[in-house]
């Protein structure tokens, strides 16, 4: 998360991940959370250690950040990228999908 108008945030290889970015156009506040897992229900005590893993708690946590940094959360842009079906030919897990729904 930045308020700093000359940083630049990026994330790379997300596969079946989802990279969420958040941006504030009136507050110049911004984001990207880059999400491995649908819900911290997997695995709450990983939840706990890294929130940021999860689609759950991790929106969560990037629009309270936000929001402390001046964001106002009605006004964010967002967009999303990635959910792609990783070494897994027969949607056994679904995992690309299951992170699309979580964060919609």
């Amino acid at each position: 998360m930045s308020n700093k108008a000359d940083d630049v945030i990026t994330t790379y290889c997300l596969g079946s991940c989802i990279g969420v970015t958040a941006f504030d156009p009136v507050a110049k506040v911004g984001g990207i959370l880059h999400f491995q897992l649908p819900s911290r229900r997997a695995d709450r005590r990983k939840s706990e250690a890294k929130p940021y893993m999860f689609a759950d708690s991790g929106m969560v946590n990037m629009l309270k950040s936000l929001a402390s940094m001046g964001a106002d959360t009605k006004k964010l842009k967002n967009k999303l990228a990635g959910r792609a079906s990783m070494l897994d030919q027969l949607d056994t897990y679904n995992i690309g999908k299951r992170n699309y729904a979580a964060i919609r």
